[in-house]
């Protein structure tokens, strides 16, 4: 088919066991390999992190709708009849990165906190980022022991496009 190619083989011409080439999928391959970016955030701050996920992850990061979870859009979050708390928990742990963006509201939601915990739980998995306003100083729980880093500065902003391109594999 159009979206099949051959299997690199020693003789990619000779036929399997069914006498047939041996063909891969070649969407298959890049479905199962897609990595994960998991945008942790309180549903309030949608109005700030919707432009973000969109400006940012997807344009800036050329980051496909399909690798991004962000449970305050339809189209990247919880699917209608699913158990939101399995949902999520499966989606934290499959995450390549977790993007925390956290402000005043995040703090104040203990769901949040069980998704930064979650994240916090593995190694160079969490990029925790402040909303513009926030102080480290406001942090609460885990956050003040962790470096983190503010939205609306450039280095901030380099230093995540660095980090989700070395989870997506891409430059």
């Amino acid at each position: 088919c159009g979206l099949r190619r051959p299997r690199v083989a020693a003789n990619p011409d000779a036929p399997s066991a069914t006498g047939r080439r041996s063909c891969r999928c070649w969407i298959f391959d890049t479905l199962r390999n897609v990595s994960n970016i998991f945008v942790s955030h309180a549903a309030a701050d949608k109005a700030l992190v919707d432009p973000f996920v969109s400006t940012v992850l997807q344009l800036g990061c050329e980051v496909p709708k399909a690798s991004i979870f962000f449970s305050s859009r339809r189209s990247t979050g919880v699917p209608s009849g699913t158990d939101l708390s399995s949902y999520v928990r499966g989606k934290v742990q499959k995450a390549d990165l977790v993007v925390a963006i956290i402000s005043p509201t995040f703090q104040s939601r203990p769901y949040c906190a069980a998704e930064l915990g979650a994240a916090w739980g593995v190694t160079n998995k969490l990029f925790p980022i402040l909303t513009p306003g926030m102080r480290r100083t406001d942090l609460d729980g885990v956050l003040p022991t962790l470096l983190t880093q503010y939205l609306d500065e450039s280095e901030a902003l380099d230093e995540l496009h660095e980090r989700v391109c070395n989870a997506v594999g891409s430059s």
